[in-house]
């Protein structure tokens, strides 16, 4: 591993985040288990995944010379959700949207490491790009994919999001691929409110809460069955219910904090009676994703499944 390769990590460790490096390939198994996937339908309305397909299968034509990568992984960790009762928010709602903190630590890291490389070309992805993040970060051995589609970091857990740099040098490392430690454990399977995970490591969106609460168009009472679910913004049953978050901490990348939303609860949010107010509120936040229409309908249904269950 050159030196540029040891001062990037050295500067990606010291800025609180994993790191882990490897050489570009093409993604050939990734990419032909991509396409069942999308064939079943289990991508939903999110027809965008169906494009650039061959930006998938071989991520070094994202820029002529490609050769490497770096995956990163910054942790998000937290206890705030508890501030909630009438409702469930998911644990990364509640702090910075962290495409734009990773997106910006990573450039601070280039800056500081590109000087004396003054031809190196390289391209920063956040959950932006047409990548398969997890699966560079398996062949680079930050951690295995769980049965639940998570990236699992051994002995660290899955709380985390991840990102990376493309790079036109030569990554002369070797990785080794970490062992999955999943097992016969089927707990996040058995704990998806809505049987999401259809099969090990296989998400079917359409059921998904994440997806349904966030992505999907429309009003989620036309699609979900009357459940005893508070869920209005994501959903992190799968995850809280691993054993590997077991031991997790509640640790999040100091940038990701969000005074605001640390504090958010369920009357906050009862109170938002318009787009402006919504807009000040969750500006630069995960639920600007949402919308205020979205958000409200998404209450609105909760609310209901209450008063059924009430009856």
């Amino acid at each position: 591993m050159n030196s540029f390769f040891q001062d990037f990590e050295k500067l990606s460790l010291a800025n609180g985040l994993e790191c882990v490096f490897g050489s570009l390939e093409p993604m050939s198994e990734d990419f032909f288990h991509y396409q069942e996937w999308l064939k079943k339908g289990f991508h939903a309305q999110m027809k965008w995944m169906e494009n650039n397909q061959e930006l998938r299968l071989n991520p070094s034509q994202f820029f002529e010379g490609a050769r490497s990568y770096a995956i990163v992984a910054i942790p998000y960790n937290n206890n705030f959700y508890k501030n909630f009762s009438a409702y469930k928010v998911s644990r990364y709602a509640l702090l910075n949207d962290y495409h734009h903190v990773l997106k910006s630590i990573l450039r601070e890291i280039l800056v500081k490491t590109i000087s004396q490389y003054p031809n190196l070309k390289w391209d920063i992805f956040v959950d932006t790009k047409p990548i398969f993040e997890r699966s560079l970060a398996l062949k680079a051995g930050l951690g295995f994919i769980g049965k639940n589609s998570c990236l699992i970091i051994p002995q660290k857990g899955s709380w985390y999001f991840l990102g990376g740099v493309l790079f036109d040098l030569e990554f002369s490392g070797e990785s080794q691929i970490a062992k999955n430690e999943c097992g016969t454990c089927t707990k996040c399977m058995d704990a998806c409110p809505a049987g999401a995970i259809v099969a090990p490591y296989v998400i079917d969106a359409n059921k998904c809460l994440s997806y349904l609460t966030i992505e999907h168009k429309g009003n989620i009472k036309d699609i979900l069955p009357a459940e005893k679910h508070k869920n209005i913004m994501g959903c992190d049953v799968c995850q809280a219910v691993c054993p590997h978050n077991a031991k997790s901490t509640n640790d999040f990348h100091p940038a990701l904090y969000n005074e605001t939303l640390a504090k958010l609860n369920d009357s906050d949010l009862e109170a938002l009676d318009s787009p402006s107010a919504f807009k000040k509120l969750f500006k630069g936040t995960p639920f600007e994703r949402l919308g205020f229409g979205k958000l409200k309908g998404n209450m609105e249904y909760v609310k209901n499944i209450e008063e059924k269950n009430r009856k």
